[in-house]
């Protein structure tokens, strides 16, 4: 299954998971991607925000 509107998807092998507290961490090998150009969602410091094309890194 494929989500509508994703900036990429990944087809992954599972290689491991380990128990994380209340949650399953699975660790996974890609097998293959595709990506579609949109900018990706990222999610830092308890907030969601869009990557900017040529975004200046600061320390």
């Amino acid at each position: 299954m494929v989500l509508e509107g994703c900036s990429a998807h990944f087809v992954c092998r599972n290689l491991a998971q380990h128990e994380g507290g209340d949650h399953l961490i699975f660790i996974g090998q890609i097998e293959h991607y595709e990506a579609d150009g949109h900018a990706p969602l990222v999610f830092h410091s308890g907030q969601y925000a869009a990557v900017a094309d040529n975004a200046p890194v600061s320390d």
